[in-house]
């Protein structure tokens, strides 16, 4: 899977900083509104359930932090050396099983879900707003927020494995990118921003 020879795989990485896992040492275990509990009984059927964490303060008419289940599996992680604009560190490819399914964000963690946990909203000079990605952030400050965030009782957060997100990522695909091969970055447009079509520069909402 080869990075973007694009300005926005800058902007892309700092987003992948502030997406959670759930997780336990025994697998799931993330409290349910009704008072259950998520096991890791996962099925293929239930793959891609989405579940919202409650975030007291959270504006109304935000996006709520939303998790999607990712089971558990094996795939291949890397691409190979053929690949086009692959980077070195990108292999060699190697096998990964990922062995317990887990939940992972659905989109960046927005500006409002940011100030409902941590009090403030770092972001200032372009893509302000409540539904935009939280950015002006450092590695210690997201540790901060999953700290906050866990003393709030939704579950038990972290950040993803760097496995964890690329078979995300990947979702069960081998191709270049998960849309296909796009060798020649006819369709990246229909999937992601970056600065053939992100005019005027800046962020965008996350959905």
């Amino acid at each position: 899977m080869p990075e973007l020879n694009y300005r926005i795989h800058c902007f892309v990485v700092l987003c992948c900083l502030v997406y959670f896992a759930a997780f336990s040492d025994n697998g799931i275990s993330l409290s349910m509104p009704d008072g259950g509990e998520m096991t890791d009984s996962v099925t293929e059927s239930s793959a891609g359930d989405i579940i919202s964490v409650s975030l007291p303060g959270l504006p109304s008419g935000a996006k709520p932090l939303e998790m999607v289940l990712i089971p558990a599996g094996t795939f291949t992680m890397g691409s190979p050396s053929s690949e086009k604009d692959r980077d070195d560190d990108e292999g060699p490819q190697h096998q990964v099983t990922i062995s317990k399914p887990f939940y992972i964000g659905k989109y960046p963690v927005t500006q409002a879900q940011w100030l409902a946990v941590m009090g403030t909203n770092p972001a200032e000079g372009y893509g302000v707003g409540n539904d935009y990605p939280v950015y002006n952030i450092s590695w210690n400050d997201c540790q901060e927020f999953i700290k906050k965030l866990n003393q709030m009782g939704q579950g038990e957060f972290r950040l993803p494995t760097e496995a964890e997100w690329e078979y995300a990522c990947r979702a069960g695909t081998t191709t270049r990118f998960f849309w296909g091969n796009d060798l020649n970055y006819t369709e990246i447009k229909d999937y992601a921003w970056y600065d053939g079509n992100n005019n005027p520069r800046g962020t965008k909402e996350v959905g």
